[in-house]
């Protein structure tokens, strides 16, 4: 992350990004992922999955791959 604003602030909106965000953006997450209209086996790339908020809107079976430039944002997705 080269960004110098991008180092100092993601760490610490990380871990408060799903309170803040998370039931704002429900809606518009879930009829995103309804649009691709994905299937068991079917392959995702998420670039920007930030902390995994649309992992949840997505099918048992698909296949997804996320990054983002924050360690911050990756380090709550996986959890």
């Amino acid at each position: 992350m080269s960004n110098p604003v991008n180092q100092s602030v993601y760490p610490i909106y990380a871990p408060i990004y799903d309170r803040l965000l998370g039931t704002v953006m429900k809606k518009a997450r879930q009829r995103s992922v309804d649009l691709l209209s994905l299937q068991p086996g079917d392959y995702l790339l998420i670039p920007g999955i930030g902390t995994g908020l649309d992992l949840a809107h997505i099918s048992a079976g698909v296949q997804v791959t996320g990054t983002d430039i924050s360690p911050a944002m990756l380090s709550e997705a996986k959890r």
